[in-house]
């Protein structure tokens, strides 16, 4: 548990610190920075899996229930994302938006289903955050559908521009080439 909180504080300045790099060095070095990060943030999970597995095999773990499978589909969907960031760059925060709302709208429904009906009264903190989480998970999965659907209205207007362009200079070099 402790390396799981670990994770998530080198995991959340990941952002500006990668902005600050951009500004001062290069996108590129952003780019790097991210995907190293994603790595780092993988082999973490991985390990978190791993040392989960083996509580729960010698201690029969800690909390209610073994984290270690979920630990490692995590992982795995970060590696999705870095790896889909290498090959099509343009769909990694379409990826990663869709991943990470899928991921906070099936753990609430997970976490619903391991829990008792009486378990968690209306307003309780566990509920509170399942609610959140699921909505936070419809804005990201949202957000992936109007990242695509903005990027196919900003493609167009470029072709078309691009259209009008190459008219323009269609009719203005035929007279150049007949004399």
């Amino acid at each position: 548990r402790l390396m799981e909180a670990a994770i998530a504080f080198a995991w959340a300045p990941q952002w500006p610190l990668g902005s600050l790099i951009a500004y001062v060095c290069s996108p590129r070095q952003f780019r790097v920075f991210i995907i190293r990060m994603g790595l780092a943030a993988a082999v973490g999970q991985v390990v978190c899996g791993v040392v989960d597995f083996a509580q729960c095999a010698q201690t029969g773990g800690v909390g209610r229930v073994c984290q270690g499978s979920t630990r490692v589909a995590y992982a795995m969907g970060i590696l999705i994302a870095v790896s889909l960031s290498l090959v099509m760059q343009r769909f990694f925060w379409v990826v990663t938006f869709f991943l990470q709302g899928g991921w906070g709208i099936g753990w609430s429904v997970y976490e619903a289903a391991m829990r008792n009906k009486g378990d968690d009264p209306p307003g309780s903190f566990m509920m509170t955050t399942r609610v959140l989480a699921c909505l936070c998970g419809a804005v990201m999965m949202t957000a992936s559908v109007v990242i695509v659907v903005l990027n196919r209205a900003r493609l167009r207007m470029v072709r078309e521009d691009l259209r009008s362009h190459m008219r323009f200079f269609d009719e203005v070099w035929a007279p150049l080439a007949e004399a």
